[in-house]
């Protein structure tokens, strides 16, 4: 859920910098970066303790909101991790990070409509988000919006260069191509 490489990167310290509601004291942010790496290491359920554990003591923390949501997703509690992302977007609206993760989610439950509009929004926030243009144009392409697909993937390709994202992007845009 949590996007990759060096557009990952950026969009982490935007959650650092990032307006003051929905912020965390320093504290809780050394826990909500040693959940992450819990995370990246495989070790879910500890990373959620520590994540129900910052919570507690700073419910507003979007940025918990987002890695707990991100974190559910991976694990049997799903119903609980739209929760905590449609939570994070209302504290922190203007991260596009919040609305594309709560986007995975809900393409991966099924609703696509509701999927669109948070990858929308999210591109709206950072047009420069191209794991948002690929995801959006998977459901465009489901949709049979081919050339609205094809627009977002030629996006996605133009902003990942020669990275090794792109050859996804390069990939799905030949097959709708195909079609």
């Amino acid at each position: 859920i949590l996007p990759h490489g060096r557009a990952a990167q950026g969009r982490e310290s935007a959650a650092s910098v990032g307006v003051a509601r929905g912020q965390s004291s320093a504290g809780c942010q050394r826990e909500i970066a040693r959940a992450r790496r819990l995370l990246e290491a495989g070790s879910n359920d500890q990373a959620i303790a520590i994540l129900r554990g910052v919570l507690r003591e700073e419910p507003e923390s979007g940025d918990a909101h987002l890695l707990l949501g991100s974190a559910l997703a991976m694990v049997p509690e799903r119903s609980e991790a739209l929760k905590e992302l449609q939570r994070a977007v209302e504290l922190q609206p203007a991260f596009a990070l919040a609305h594309f993760s709560l986007g995975t989610v809900q393409a991966r439950f099924g609703d696509p409509e509701a999927a669109q509009q948070s990858f929308e929004k999210a591109l709206q926030l950072d047009p420069g988000f191209a794991e948002a243009h690929v995801s959006l144009a998977m459901i465009l392409g489901q949709k049979k919006e081919l050339a609205a697909a094809r627009e977002h993937l030629a996006q996605s390709i133009s902003i990942y260069g020669n990275a090794p994202p792109a050859a996804q992007s390069h990939y799905l845009l030949a097959q709708i191509l195909l079609e």
